[in-house]
């Protein structure tokens, strides 16, 4: 089984544009954390940091006994005297066939200028690189205008089409659980428009925020509908200031999922497996039709509990709705890990429920292969004619 797998392509669904002059402190490969007293510490105490610092000494062939610092001071040598080579090695043997590029990043922060862009994008060759839209770029830059808000439905709208056909975008996105949680009330017109007005004049409260940029999503979906491609949503965990720990359960989007202008009438991805509310994530992509899933922070961030997290979705999910994605974002290394971490743990997953008796050595190479590929051009159509 890890042969065969080795040796699938793979088609990465999600994963952010990165610039090297933009990095963060490195602890946080292991997953971003808020900035504080010590944190440059505690984030290099968590195992998946030890683990990827392990893996680097081996790509460095540095001795054993190498401690971490000298591994970081490695990587940051080799970034500083040519990042393009290192960020190109990074993609370099993964066998990954198309990386579906979020270009929204980074979150609520200065968007990447044109040199950033073309830096980045030029590591990956272009025949392996596709788009996806984040609603709230769009709107947020659409903001300073300070349009009426009918001109501004109708912009974002135009705006958001437009791309999707000049990038040739495979799908929209949303984080609207950055800005309003994932416990979506679908809001009145009139309560819409009454929530931006309060944004534009700089006095607004957190529920204001929530009101309008659950109507942003929702014009989104339009779009979506328009342009026939999906339409991903972040779930699960972040790592903003911005974002409610509270309210990131996937389950929470219910009332989203079964309004009219979504349910069966729009493709549907809840990113990251609603990690670490996987059993909740496969009821709900089970039950809906239109809503799928990936692997992302399932198969990377949970660490050591990665098997078990992966089997949770796979206890309700369609095998044929669930995907690859890598979510790789703030470092380069993701895209090499990441490719290699999910191929070893879908391996002993699968040989797992063999031995099990749940799925015979043909459907188990067969889930490996949709997972891997086949699902994702099902899900995002327009895959197929770039493959």
């Amino acid at each position: 089984m890890k042969d065969y797998i080795e040796n699938l392509p793979l088609i990465d669904t999600h994963m952010h544009r990165i610039s090297h002059l933009r990095e963060p402190d490195f602890g946080q490969i292991a997953g971003g954390v808020l900035s504080g007293p010590n944190q440059h510490y505690h984030s290099r105490q968590r195992i998946l940091f030890g683990v990827l610092v392990d893996e680097l000494r081996k790509r460095f062939t540095m001795p054993e006994t190498a401690p971490p610092l000298a591994v970081e001071e490695e990587r940051a040598r080799r970034v500083r005297e040519n990042p393009r080579a290192y960020y190109q090695s990074c993609f370099e043997h993964a066998n990954v066939a198309m990386y579906c590029i979020e270009t929204g990043s980074p979150l609520r922060s200065k968007a990447f200028l044109p040199d950033e862009i073309n830096f980045f994008d030029s590591c990956i060759p272009e025949e392996s690189r596709s788009y996806i839209l984040r609603i709230e770029r769009f709107a947020d830059e659409l903001l300073p205008a300070a349009l009426r808000f009918e001109e501004f439905e109708q912009t974002l709208r135009e705006r958001l089409a437009q791309q999707v056909r000049a990038q040739h975008a495979v799908a929209l996105k949303s984080a609207i659980a950055y800005y309003a949680g994932l416990n979506l009330q679908i809001p009145a017109w009139e309560d819409a428009k009454s929530a931006y007005e309060k944004l534009l004049g700089g006095v607004h409260t957190k529920a204001d925020e929530h009101v309008f940029y659950t109507h942003t999503l929702m014009l989104g979906c339009e779009v979506a509908a328009e342009c026939q491609i999906p339409l991903q949503i972040h779930t699960g965990p972040g790592n903003s200031i911005y974002f409610d720990h509270r309210s990131f359960n996937p389950a929470l989007l219910t009332e989203f999922l079964r309004d009219k202008r979504v349910f069966n009438r729009i493709t549907v991805i809840l990113l990251h497996a609603g990690h670490p509310y996987e059993e909740e994530t496969g009821f709900l992509v089970s039950q809906y039709p239109n809503v799928y899933t990936d692997l992302s922070q399932t198969f990377l961030f949970s660490s050591l509990m990665a098997k078990e997290k992966i089997r949770a979705l796979f206890e309700y999910a369609p095998l044929d709705k669930i995907m690859y994605g890598s979510d790789g974002v703030l470092f380069p290394e993701m895209y090499w890990y990441a490719p290699r971490r999910f191929r070893e743990l879908l391996a002993d997953v699968l040989a797992a429920l063999k031995e099990e008796h749940f799925m015979s050595a043909t459907r188990a190479k067969a889930v490996a292969k949709a997972i891997a590929y086949d699902n994702a051009l099902s899900c995002y159509t327009k895959l197929q004619d770039m493959l």
